[in-house]
Formats: C-alpha cells, sequence, structure tokens
C-alpha cells in the first residue's frame, strides 16, 4: 500500500483522539474522507475518526491474527 500521508503527534502538535489530528490528517492524504482508514488497539481513538467517516478497525493485541484477518478483508473491500 502506498501511503499518501504520515502525520506524527510530535511533529503536529496534536495527539488521538483530538479532532485537529484527524483534520491535519485528511488534509494531508488529499483524499475523501471515506478513502481513509485508522487501525488502532484505543476505542476513542477509532470512534474519532468514525466521527470524520473514516473507516476504522480496532487491532486486539491478544488477538493478532483475528485483527489481521478483518484489516485484510477491508482492505480487500477497497480493491487493495
Amino acid at each position: 500500500i502506498k501511503w499518501s500521508a504520515v502525520v506524527k503527534s510530535s511533529d503536529s502538535g496534536f495527539v488521538k483522539p483530538e479532532e485537529q489530528i484527524f483534520k491535519i490528517a485528511q488534509r494531508q492524504a488529499g483524499v475523501h474522507h471515506e478513502e481513509i482508514m485508522l487501525i488502532d488497539d484505543r476505542r476513542q481513538n477509532l470512534e474519532a475518526a468514525a466521527k470524520f467517516g473514516w473507516e476504522s478497525i480496532q487491532f486486539e493485541e491478544n488477538k493478532p491474527q483475528k485483527s489481521i484477518k478483518k484489516i485484510r478483508e477491508k482492505l480487500q473491500q477497497f480493491g487493495l
């Protein structure tokens, strides 16, 4: 997957789930919100991304194979 943008909290001055970091990421990615996917282990971060219309998948560290399967399935839906 070719990433359009990588936004680091250390560079932006904002951290998830602050709204501003999602706005910065979406602007830098230069794509529609429905083309953005956040994979995170924290529910509050996923909920914040969902407010922007992003696809969000929870990565369960204690169930990595299950999480990887969900990610692969979602990527296939996107044609990747």
